[in-house]
């Protein structure tokens, strides 16, 4: 009894040390910033029918009338085609594939499967559930993403934001600000 004990205790302290180990972001690969002469090499292709992070699809979506009144494009740049088409009818903009991912970053994120136990996962993943938001886990969903308001003209990218963990998007009110920083070409 006294060695299961033991046992158990071990077991345990294991356990709560790759936990912790993996909230730390000791590891992560730090987001390079991009820039406009960066992302302009971008091949971008349209398609029809990404990842499915229906909530953040969702949530810009309502901003569809205040970026049109500045003169922004919503759109959604994915790096394969798979579930596109659902994801359609939860964005109102239009879709690129960059099968070459350079609107992923100069220094490409990818997220592991321990990644699964940081706690902003989790949490991310109980907000979705909240939401009844359809999930699967068809295709490559470890590479981070991220989003850019880019300015017409010569304004360059005016914000831009790396996701650091599955299901971790901006913050709406920061693409709101940008949206207001951007000056109208006439």
């Amino acid at each position: 009894m006294f060695r299961f004990s033991r046992l158990f205790t071990g077991a345990v302290g294991v356990a709560a040390g790759a936990v912790l180990l993996c909230n730390l972001s000791l590891f992560d690969a730090k987001p390079q910033l991009a820039t406009l002469d960066y992302l302009a090499n971008a091949k971008l292709q349209t398609i029809d029918s990404s990842r499915k992070n229906f909530t953040e699809a969702q949530d810009l979506s309502l901003l569809k009338d205040e970026m049109d009144a500045h003169g922004v494009r919503l759109l959604a740049v994915v790096h394969e085609t798979l579930g596109v088409s659902d994801f359609k009818s939860f964005f109102k903009g239009d879709v690129f594939l960059d099968l070459d991912k350079i609107f992923y970053g100069p220094v490409k994120r990818w997220a592991s499967l321990f990644d699964l136990l940081r706690f902003g996962v989790l949490k991310n993943g109980y907000r979705v559930f909240q939401k009844q938001i359809p999930v699967d886990l068809v295709g490559e969903g470890r590479l981070l993403g991220g989003l850019f308001v880019i300015g017409p003209g010569n304004q360059g990218i005016i914000f831009q934001y790396h996701e650091k963990e599955f299901g971790d998007h901006a913050s709406l009110q920061d693409v709101q600000d940008a949206i207001r920083n951007i000056k109208k070409i006439k």
